[in-house]
């Protein structure tokens, strides 16, 4: 079979261009960071890998947040914590969950909240990608 210059580069540009979509769509890489004792959050979503996200989500947090829940694209992550005072803050005690759906991961989250001991569970923050 003959091609020609400008079939051969046309067919190399559309594997490009599809090569490029693929990999734009990959940023799929979500966090959200969380401090239970003082109730500060920060959340990042759309990056290509889960380090980075997480780092962007420490950087979004207002105060000292040392947990953190990951997520991928097509999935919601939510964090809970109890209210409950304790002393100069909360008591720490929390949960978090992933779930396909924004409800799921948030039910999920006040699940394992109350499964750890926590009286007044309350979502901190969501997010989905």
């Amino acid at each position: 079979m003959f091609r020609t210059f400008g079939a051969t580069l046309a067919a190399g540009l559309s594997a490009v261009v599809v090569t490029l979509s693929l990999s734009v769509g990959a940023q799929a890489a979500g966090a959200i960071a969380f401090n239970p004792y003082t109730l500060a959050w920060g959340w990042a979503a759309g990056y290509s890998l889960h380090s980075v996200a997480k780092s962007q989500a420490n950087a979004n947090c207002k105060y000292n947040c040392n947990n953190w829940v990951t997520f991928n694209q097509g999935q919601c992550a939510a964090a809970a914590a109890d209210w409950t005072r304790y002393g100069g803050g909360y008591t720490g005690t929390y949960g978090w969950g992933r779930s396909s759906s924004k409800a799921g991961a948030r039910n999920r989250a006040l699940s394992e909240c109350r499964n750890h001991g926590g009286r007044d569970c309350r979502i901190l923050v969501w997010s989905c990608d």
